[in-house]
């Protein structure tokens, strides 16, 4: 779905975007107050509430999971923790729509979610596999997948990099 969703939008936005909207990506060093390379107690800091504790993802020694609402869709953030001494190295913004398909349609939050993040990066995306990707040359990106299984059913993802800047 996504290729269809950013096709459509990156054939316009390539056309048509004022240069204003293709100004740099400004760095990408985290997500709501969480910045790579942080370590356990440093993230600890950072909200009230949310906790360090084991999580299911694959080569992550740990995570601090809060729910949050983008727009109207509720989603889970997932600040992914890795190493000897556990540091932030990615950050995961999960919209399932599987459990409540008819509230938020996998397709209705795709699109939302798609527009709130071009208004935010501005130039178009790299598209590379269903894949959006917004990169900056100050280092870090953020990805933005659709994994809609039809209109109504599947999930959306935001992930937060570090990279290297150029």
């Amino acid at each position: 779905m996504v290729s269809r969703i950013g096709g459509v939008i990156l054939c316009g936005a390539a056309l048509f975007a004022p240069l204003s909207a293709l100004a740099q990506v400004p760095k990408i060093d985290g997500y709501d107050g969480y910045r790579f390379g942080m370590t356990v107690e440093e993230a600890a800091k950072v909200k009230a509430g949310p906790s360090y504790a084991s999580c299911e993802f694959t080569d992550m020694v740990g995570c601090i999971q809060y729910p949050v609402t983008v727009s109207a869709f509720p989603a889970l953030v997932s600040v992914q923790f890795k190493g000897a001494t556990p540091r932030v190295v990615q950050i995961i913004i999960s919209f399932d729509s599987l459990k409540e398909p008819d509230k938020y349609p996998c397709e209705a939050v795709a699109k939302e979610v798609f527009r709130l993040m071009a208004a935010k990066y501005g130039r178009p995306p790299l598209f590379k596999k269903g894949i959006a990707t917004w990169a900056s040359p100050n280092g870090g990106a953020v990805e933005f997948s659709t994994l809609c299984l039809n209109e109504t059913t599947g999930m959306n993802v935001i992930i937060y990099r570090p990279s290297a800047p150029l």
